[in-house]
């Protein structure tokens, strides 16, 4: 499976922009699921100074 990032959505698929909706990220917020705004699904992870980490982190601590 490949998969691509554009605008803070994560996609399933080979080109750019394109394909099944996997997931975003914003704020350093990673929600898996959602729609093509980025603030929506479930929070699955954080992502901090280069690290990816399970859990929610409050968007403020950015």
């Amino acid at each position: 499976m490949g998969a691509n990032f554009k605008d803070g959505v994560i996609r399933e698929g080979a080109r750019v922009g394109s394909g099944t909706i996997l997931g975003n990220i914003k704020n350093g917020i990673i929600r898996k699921g959602g729609t093509s705004s980025v603030d929506t699904g479930s929070v699955v992870a954080n992502a901090k100074d280069g690290m990816v980490r399970e859990g929610i982190v409050a968007a403020t601590t950015f």
